[in-house]
């Protein structure tokens, strides 16, 4: 799913990220934005001293491999998230990263930030070992806000790097103690949409979902 043609930089300043251009063909493009799932989403939030974030998210893949309400997606979207579920992805993270993640546990998960949604400052948990990021918004413009930051430290104005969220543009992070990154505050009426898919640590649990707990689901067509 991943396209033949898709240009990969990889960057070890300020620590180890990579910048994925062309992710998708053209027509994989026009066909996930146009049906980007709108259904079982919950609100997530905190406003702490130490954490500040506000978003929509929906599971896709679960720790245990189950695949969340695939019924419910568009022709395309269940490729997709078949292809992200299976070796040959898998296999593409290990070339282009040197991390082997065969048999790492992966969780999967849509993101909508609405108006004024963002996520502070953070260099992600210990038990991440990667994250990939997968844009799909058209036509986002950086005076939209919602760009990607990769920081040089946890001073959220100390940017290295920004990262619009347009479809076709997608970033891997490898976790560290100085993989400072956060996404800006968005500025405008229609959602910044991503997928975040993660590996993690053997055993960790999923700080987004539990299984006994019952969420508060409702649609989000923004």
């Amino acid at each position: 799913m991943i396209h033949k043609y898709a240009v990969i930089h990889s960057h070890t300043n300020p620590y180890e990220w990579l910048e994925i251009l062309n992710t998708f063909s053209d027509e994989n493009k026009k066909a996930l934005s146009d049906s980007y799932p709108a259904d079982h989403y919950r609100t997530i939030s905190e406003h702490s001293n130490a954490r500040q974030y506000h978003y929509d998210a929906r599971g896709l893949i679960s720790l245990s491999g189950k695949l969340n309400h695939v019924e419910m997606l568009s022709e395309v979207w269940q490729q997709l998230v078949h292809y992200l579920n299976s070796k040959i992805y898998k296999d593409f993270i290990f070339r282009i990263t040197g991390i082997q993640v065969a048999h790492l546990p992966l969780e999967a998960n849509l993101y909508k930030y609405h108006k004024d949604c963002f996520m502070d400052a953070h260099q992600d948990m210990k038990t991440k070992v990667l994250t990939h990021v997968i844009y799909f918004n058209t036509d986002w413009l950086e005076s939209d806000g919602g760009c990607l930051r990769i920081l040089n430290s946890s001073d959220p104005e100390d940017v290295h790097a920004k990262v619009l969220p347009n479809i076709g543009n997608s970033v891997v992070i490898i976790r560290s103690d100085t993989s400072w990154h956060s996404v800006e505050k968005t500025r405008i009426d229609k959602s910044r949409r991503a997928i975040t898919i993660t590996f993690y640590t053997e055993g960790a649990p999923s700080p987004m979902w539990d299984d006994q707990t019952q969420y508060d689901l409702h649609s989000n067509d923004l």
